[in-house]
């Protein structure tokens, strides 16, 4: 696997939506909806930051290179 197959731009499209995504800036300032006690934008964010996790995970299992690639 090179280089450019691991840091390839699909990649970076994804990590963006999903910061996009986890970031609250689009969220009125007064939405005082509540999701499991916590408003609507903590639950939104705290689970966005658990898929950009599994993401990163993924990403590491899978396309990160290991020493049997090198040779």
């Amino acid at each position: 696997m090179n280089k450019s197959s691991y840091l390839s731009p699909w990649i970076w499209l994804v990590y963006f939506i999903l910061f996009a995504g986890a970031i609250p800036w689009y969220w009125n300032a007064e939405d005082m909806v509540l999701w499991f006690g916590f408003p609507r934008w903590v639950v939104v964010s705290v689970a966005g930051s658990a898929v950009i996790s599994c993401f990163t995970a993924w990403l590491l299992m899978t396309r990160w290179p290991t020493e049997e690639d090198e040779e």
